[in-house]
């Protein structure tokens, strides 16, 4: 199994999400009506990427699982293990389909991006950052495989997938307006996804940190020692940047409404009776 079977992968994963896209974007408005309906085009195109997303999130770490285990129990504590160990094919299958996603999703931001940003689904630093990551990771993850480079780490970043599947789900809740704390669905994806990201996303930080100082460097040429150097700690910070967000936003929710914004909307809504 070489890289010419990533690739195939690559382009059933890419038909495949397309597929799913359309088949979102014409039974969305059947089975959700308003909800749906009422969402301005950008947070629909969004909502549609959304759910093709929740596919890899939930295929790709599932189909790595005999990687992630031996990651887990055999190599994690070897740094140059980790960096030099040689990819199986459940390894690429699962890359070929996460390969195949960002492809996909990067042409639906991009090809929406003035939708997207107008109707505030995502705010314009998230949208940088997420067009950021697709470009550099496709960019970097594909030479990294085809020359065995650092494939333990990409089999541990694309473990992190997991913890997305319940971010998406939050969002969903959020766009059908059912995020609130007397939802216990809503709350039930709310827990997992704190769990999910500190167990999964920051609890390793340190070990990435590790990982990007210890591992043996001198056979690599001065460019790939160059991008390793410069990207393996990435992820690790931009996680530790969104951690923060997030506890910043769960205790904001567990403090109810913003006093300040509360008492703004009720002027408001004063303002517009006496008008009328």
């Amino acid at each position: 199994v070489g890289f010419a079977y990533v690739l195939s992968v690559a382009a059933v994963a890419f038909c495949g999400c397309a597929t799913v896209y359309a088949l979102n974007k014409l039974m969305s408005p059947v089975v959700f009506g308003r909800f749906y309906s009422d969402l301005e085009y950008g947070k629909q195109v969004y909502w549609n990427l959304t759910i093709v997303a929740l596919i890899p999130n939930v295929l790709v770490p599932l189909m790595e699982l005999p990687d992630i285990w031996l990651l887990l129990t055999v190599q994690s504590w070897d740094a140059n293990l980790v960096m030099t160990m040689a990819p199986t094919p459940s390894f690429l299958r699962a890359f070929g389909l996460g390969i195949g996603y960002l492809i996909f999703d990067l042409a639906g931001m991009l090809l929406c991006r003035s939708d997207l940003l107008a109707s505030r689904a995502m705010g314009k630093d998230m949208y940088h950052q997420m067009i950021g990551h697709h470009v550099v990771s496709l960019m970097i993850w594909p030479y990294a495989v085809a020359n065995h480079l650092a494939i333990g780490y990409i089999t541990y970043l694309l473990s992190t997938e997991f913890t997305s599947v319940w971010m998406n789900l939050r969002w969903i809740h959020k766009a059908l307006k059912q995020d609130k704390l007397a939802n216990a669905a809503f709350v039930f994806v709310a827990v997992m996804f704190l769990l999910s990201y500190t167990v999964i996303r920051v609890i390793p930080i340190p070990w990435v940190l590790w990982l990007t100082v210890r591992f043996d460097k001198s056979k690599m040429t001065w460019y790939e020692a160059f991008v390793a150097w410069v990207t393996i700690p990435i992820p690790a910070l931009l996680n530790g940047f969104w951690y923060n967000l997030i506890l910043k936003g769960v205790v904001q929710m567990l403090r109810g409404p913003d006093k300040k914004h509360e008492t703004e909307a009720k002027a408001t809504e004063l303002g517009k009776r006496e008008e009328v």
